[in-house]
């Protein structure tokens, strides 16, 4: 406020489209993509690799109707909206790659090993872990809700929170916008 009680600036919130990373990522994560099918399956199902596949081509097209109708939802052309999606996945694999690239640097400048026995073991422990770096690393960015859209209108927010099973993996949040 200013000093005759002009408001100067305030918050307003404004209803949010966030989407799971693995809802998002594009093509999927294998292995996420496999769980999902199989989770969708029978126990009996499961056993069936060809219905394993077919699973996941189901679970790839779902994912393709949901996001055809969020970007209705949000008012933007399906261009715009898989814009959006592919910079919050090109930032969650920038991570990654940093945080592999700096495991990586950190296993190799490991200092080398002395002739003991505890040297011995310590190099062994180095090399265990050299061989897991290697490994694909997951971020924590890679299991959270990103936003993609500030602004929902109420109808687009009670579509999504009153039909939750035709939108798996988005979610409604607040975001405060500051407003001078």
């Amino acid at each position: 406020l200013a000093k005759d009680g002009t408001v100067l600036a305030y918050d307003r919130e404004a209803a949010t489209l966030a989407i799971h990373y693995r809802y998002l990522e594009r093509p999927a994560d294998e292995s996420w993509l496999h769980r999902e099918a199989r989770r969708r399956l029978t126990r009996k199902e499961r056993r069936d690799p060809l219905r394993i596949e077919g699973e996941c081509l189901h679970v790839e097209e779902s994912l393709a109707l949901m996001h055809e109708r969020l970007a209705n939802l949000c008012g933007l052309t399906d261009e715009e909206y898989h814009d959006r999606l592919q910079a919050v996945q090109r930032r969650v694999e920038r991570i990654a790659d940093s945080v592999h690239s700096r495991r990586e640097t950190e296993c190799q400048t490991a200092p080398a090993a002395a002739n003991t026995f505890w040297g011995k073991l310590l190099a062994w422990l180095d090399e265990e872990d050299t061989h897991q770096a290697a490994a694909k690393i997951s971020v924590a960015e890679q299991f959270e809700y990103h936003p993609v859209f500030v602004g929902l209108t109420l109808d687009a927010v009670a579509k999504i929170e009153g039909f939750p099973e035709r939108y798996p993996g988005a979610r409604i949040v607040t975001w405060r916008q500051r407003v001078y």
